[in-house]
């Protein structure tokens, strides 16, 4: 027996939901095969096959064919084919960043819905399409789904509450909870055998546990390059400082049952200077003289005044024990910490552009070229370089395009 969900609720033959669970698994060329002699006139089966050829179109890049093929379908009397000729739609919208069009549709369906699993499969996805427009997404509403959440649902439904979960993590820079949802997603993924949602697990699974994403050392071991996943788990185990060199970012706490404070110095750059700099020394250990002439500073006084600064900052986390100022020099003294290092060198602006945004997550270019000083259309350059690079994610579109860091 096929694995179709959602089915129509009609009786079709056994070929057309042959065809749909290979469209729906992503097989095209079987999917067609089997409605290539289905007549557009056959009341019975007419919108069931133009489902089966739209979503085809959608699997295969034609979004012109495919809209044209679902688009009547939104207001089909099938609830089953009304979900799945709408979920097929919004994706096809959101991939050109259109999210105006989509709540309608979505809206719309769930007025209709009766089934409950259909009814939280259309809410998961109108959470990701606000997740995907506006980079942030209320975690208690993601708990509202959880709790409508049964066993007895279908995997698909499982697998889009599991997706939605850890992509909310992952904008929010929870990389544990974005770990833990994606490996609970992974086995109704696979049973679901939907391609859509297979795509939106494989871009997880490769954000997560894809390339090292940074090089990173702790009291323990050397530095080594990790993935986020594995990073996800650093960040459990009982550091007491975690400085994140990449975003410019120190987070700070007494012990592991206490909550971390977080220092933000992309705006402080004479502070942070000296902290780089220090962070570079085998024993994380400078002297101001040194110090001042790998800043090009006009004397050893200049440099210290820096370090005083920093000591006052980290002072507002309760993290001033951590640094150690003498008359002579400045060093690291923490013993529980966790430093983290970029895989690779980046220009000047890209590393600037990485810290504003992970102080100020959902700006929007032409904001953060104000920020940075830099022309708009140098800092979307830049910024596009460190998208294609899975290290920023852009929200929204047009006008309200903003962007993240991961």
């Amino acid at each position: 027996m096929a694995v179709v969900w959602p089915r129509p609720q009609r009786l079709l033959p056994p070929k057309l939901v042959e065809a749909l669970e290979h469209v729906q698994a992503g097989r095209v060329e079987q999917a067609l095969k089997l409605v290539a002699s289905r007549r557009a006139e056959d009341a019975l089966t007419a919108d069931a096959a133009h489902l089966v050829r739209g979503l085809a179109a959608h699997e295969s890049g034609d979004h012109a064919r495919a809209m044209s093929q679902l688009r009547p379908l939104l207001r089909s009397n099938d609830e089953a084919i009304a979900m799945a000729a709408t979920l097929a739609s919004v994706e096809l919208r959101l991939q050109a960043r259109g999210f105006t069009s989509v709540l309608p549709w979505l809206r719309r369906a769930r007025r209709h819905a009766t089934d409950e699993a259909v009814a939280l499969t259309l809410d998961c996805e109108h959470a990701r399409v606000v997740l995907l427009r506006r980079g942030v997404l209320d975690a208690a509403e993601v708990q509202r789904l959880q709790e409508r959440l049964r066993r007895t649902h279908p995997a698909a439904v499982h697998a889009s509450l599991h997706l939605l979960t850890a992509e909310r993590a992952l904008f929010a820079g929870d990389l544990a909870e974005a770990a833990q949802a994606e490996r609970r997603a992974r086995p109704y993924v696979t049973s679901a055998r939907l391609a859509v949602l297979r795509r939106r697990h494989e871009e997880l699974d490769r954000l997560l546990n894809g390339s090292p994403v940074a090089d990173v050392e702790d009291w323990e071991r050397p530095r080594r390059p990790l993935t986020r996943a594995a990073m996800a788990e650093l960040e459990s185990e009982p550091w007491r400082l975690w400085i994140d060199r990449r975003y410019r970012r120190v987070r700070h706490r007494p012990n592991a049952q206490t909550p971390f404070q977080t220092l933000h110095l992309a705006e402080a750059r004479r502070a942070w200077s000296i902290l780089d700099v220090v962070l570079d020394e085998p024993r994380r250990r400078l002297g101001w003289g040194r110090a001042a002439d790998l800043l090009a500073l006009s004397d050893a006084a200049a440099a210290r005044r820096r370090g005083e600064r920093l000591v006052e900052l980290f002072e507002s986390i309760g993290a001033g024990s951590s640094l150690d100022i003498t008359h002579a020099s400045c060093g690291v003294i923490e013993k529980r910490f966790v430093v983290v290092h970029g895989v690779e060198a980046l220009p000047q602006i890209q590393g600037r552009a990485m810290a504003a945004l992970a102080e100020r997550p959902g700006t929007s270019a032409q904001r953060l070229a104000q920020r940075l000083d830099v022309r708009s259309r140098t800092l979307v350059r830049h910024l596009a370089a460190l998208r294609k690079r899975g290290w920023v994610r852009l929200v929204g579109g047009g006008r309200d395009a903003r962007y993240h860091v991961i």
